[in-house]
């Protein structure tokens, strides 16, 4: 967990270094920097859905992840998505419940954008378009509950880790 904390701290510094330049020289002209035109760091909230296929079991768990990203160049930069799932599904049989939710779901992503122009109509505020790939890993932490019912409810609970 502090892995994720180091990341997300770095992610934020290497947000904020506008904010941390230097002070302009005496004669030098101001400058002013428009981050609509040159977007350097991002931020957003998605869904994120999951498929679990055991031996009698088949659930789809789902939640909510943020993603925090920043472009080292033009062309490659770097993201964490951290995530807690939300919704889950139970699988029941004669006397058995099982119920699988995601724990959490944290991972880091080097991703990689290549702008195109604007096919078929022109948009008035969209100037280029881009394609974007990513590559990194993930860790999710799974965690189940079962409850036995034969003739007296016993309830368990279990966290399992998987990469």
């Amino acid at each position: 967990m502090w892995g994720v904390r180091i990341a997300s701290a770095l992610l934020a510094t290497l947000a904020s270094l506008p904010v941390l330049a230097e002070d302009k020289a005496p004669l030098e002209k101001e400058r002013v920097a428009v981050y609509r035109e040159q977007p350097e760091s991002y931020a957003g909230l998605g869904l994120f859905a999951s498929s679990i296929e055991s031996s009698g079991i088949s659930q789809n768990p789902g939640g909510l992840h943020v993603r925090m990203g920043g472009m080292l160049d033009p062309n490659w930069g770097a993201e964490v998505r951290l995530g807690r799932g939300v919704w889950h599904e139970s699988d029941r049989t004669a006397t058995t419940r099982i119920q699988l939710d995601v724990d959490y779901l944290a991972g880091a992503y080097l991703t990689s954008r290549w702008p195109f122009p604007v096919p078929f109509v022109e948009l008035p505020l969209v100037q280029r378009m881009f394609f974007q790939a990513h590559v990194g890993a993930a860790a999710v932490q799974i965690k189940s509950r079962t409850e036995v019912c034969t003739p007296v409810c016993v309830r368990s609970e279990s966290r399992n880790r998987q990469s």
